[in-house]
């Protein structure tokens, strides 16, 4: 069976062959290409299961569900698409943060709880989750 989450060697599989390479000059080239539609994840409990063995996608869980008071499992994974990040701040603009301008490899995750999405943004390792939208505060 194949693995419900994909990788980046399954991102880099799926995408063009010739990407034009970001030059720090020109601030045009480092803009976030729209990303490709997603497939929704199953929603049977063996592929939520599945999904949530992914550290990335268990922290994006886990932040939620302590942002909005409710249990993990009340949370429904909708997608998750690998990213390369153009910054430290995972391409979400906060005010009065400064971001390393490197690229970080991780996850797009939506999530579902009390029927609304959530996306999150992560790093490959989940050790650096952020709400990109809706904001919460």
């Amino acid at each position: 069976m194949a693995s419900p989450i994909p990788t980046p060697a399954d991102a880099n599989a799926s995408q063009p062959t010739e990407q034009p390479t970001p030059n720090p000059r020109d601030p045009a080239s480092l803009l976030i290409t729209p990303a490709p539609t997603v497939e929704p994840l199953a929603t049977d409990a063996v592929a939520q299961a599945d999904v949530l063995k992914n550290p990335a996608v268990q922290a994006a869980v886990e932040a939620l569900a302590k942002e909005m008071n409710v249990p993990v499992a009340s949370i429904t994974v909708v997608s998750v698409e690998y990213v390369d990040w153009p910054d430290g701040c995972l391409g979400v603009r906060l005010p009065d943060t400064m971001c390393s301008q490197v690229i970080v490899p991780g996850y797009r995750v939506v999530l579902e709880a009390n029927g609304q999405r959530y996306t999150y943004h992560t790093n490959a390792s989940g050790s650096q989750v952020i709400l990109a939208e809706p904001r919460l505060r």
